[in-house]
């Protein structure tokens, strides 16, 4: 795992790294073309990220076995019906959950946060979780670079990575990213970014909150 010594600010969602800004894992897909919500209304997004933020909240708990589900809002149930139902089925041994750090490729750090770190079947596999209506491309870039991110995997040269779409019927589809491009591709965001950064572009303050799940 990554054991860059960083700071992490939870009201901004912003990594530091030596007392310097270094961009998210969403932000170098935001700031490359690869994530864009500009066309849907302010409200719809902020919605969804306090969805998503209750959601996580929820699994979050859940998984640590301190969960008070009369404190889940009727809303919310839903999906933790459907996390529920993925932990039974799947049989995952969680490692670690919401973790943050600061990993590097090619000497270029970058920040991330991923949601669960486990094993299935004998494999490590990292796993997003997601409450979006639909499956997004980058979303497997986004595992890629927390699972480079994140350095030597134990059980294989890759670590497997899943994206777990709940849904507000109950019901969770699970999305497996095996394009080994995902890599490359997401190794090439990042250096644009920090091309763009170091020729005095900046992070854009303020925007991540409004549409990734914090």
């Amino acid at each position: 795992m990554s054991n860059l010594a960083f700071t992490f600010d939870e009201a901004t969602h912003a990594y530091s790294l030596g007392g310097a800004r270094v961009p998210s894992a969403t932000q170098v897909l935001r700031m490359t073309g690869w994530v864009d919500f500009e066309g849907i209304r302010r409200d719809v997004l902020e919605n969804k990220r306090d969805l998503g933020k209750a959601v996580h909240l929820c699994t979050q708990y859940y998984d640590d076995g301190d969960l008070d589900e009369s404190t889940v809002r009727p809303a919310w149930m839903p999906y933790l019906e459907a996390w529920k139902s993925f932990r039974r089925e799947m049989q995952v041994d969680i490692m670690g959950s919401e973790m943050c750090s600061v990993g590097q490729i090619n000497a270029m750090p970058f920040g991330m946060t991923y949601d669960r770190l486990g094993v299935v079947s004998g494999d490590e596999s990292i796993f997003e979780i997601k409450c979006s209506a639909k499956r997004e491309d980058w979303w497997g870039l986004q595992l890629a670079g927390y699972d480079l991110g994140m350095g030597q995997c134990k059980t294989a040269l890759r670590r497997n990575r899943y994206a777990v779409q709940l849904q507000p019927t109950g019901n969770y589809k699970l999305w497996p990213f095996e394009d080994p491009t995902d890599y490359d591709a997401f190794t090439w965001a990042l250096a644009t970014t920090w091309l763009m950064l170091n020729r005095g572009r900046k992070l854009e303050e303020g925007k991540e909150e409004t549409w990734q799940r914090r």
